[in-house]
């Protein structure tokens, strides 16, 4: 059998989360074959940057929430 993960799978394999343990600890003992679609590839990519974002310069939006007089 083959593994075809989703993002929220990668995600933690990649980034520490509750999860990451558990996912590490399938994905090394898995036996089979893993094969990803370049669309999670991209998603994977995005979700990641938005995380570190948030995480490390405290980005939560591309947009400003005050309104600006004018």
């Amino acid at each position: 059998m083959d593994l075809f993960p989703d993002t929220s799978f990668i995600i933690p394999l990649l980034i520490e989360t509750d999860t990451t343990q558990k996912a590490r600890d399938f994905f090394s003992s898995f036996p089979g074959a893993c094969a990803v679609s370049m669309s999670v590839y991209e998603e994977t990519f995005f979700v990641g940057l938005r995380l570190i974002a948030e995480d490390e310069f405290g980005i939560t939006g591309t947009g400003s929430q005050e309104t600006y007089p004018g």
